[in-house]
């Protein structure tokens, strides 16, 4: 797994730290600090051993989150092909802090 990751930007490509934050089944989760705008991006890219079922599933993830807008439901950017992975919102909490 790569520590960081290329952005293309308008003034060229920025590399950036990512930060490893958790992981479940299908994904590892990473944060990076956006350089334009100075937030933090969730990075979930897919585990490399998951076969072709698990990547069909992990991708239709991203499919569905993508389709609802919601302020209750995390929002998903953009899918990179090339290494099976998807950028979101950074929620700072997790269900499992607020109950």
């Amino acid at each position: 797994m790569k520590n960081s990751i290329a952005l293309d930007q308008v003034a060229g490509t920025v590399c950036v730290d990512l930060k490893f934050v958790g992981e479940g089944s299908y994904a590892k989760v990473f944060i990076y600090k956006e350089p334009n705008y100075h937030i933090h991006v969730a990075l979930k890219r897919a585990k490399p051993e998951l076969d072709n079922k698990e990547m069909k599933r992990f991708r239709q993830e991203f499919d569905v989150l993508k389709s609802l807008h919601s302020p209750y439901i995390v929002q998903v950017c953009a899918y990179n092909e090339s290494d099976n992975s998807y950028t979101m919102e950074y929620m700072d909490e997790s269900i499992y802090k607020f109950i």
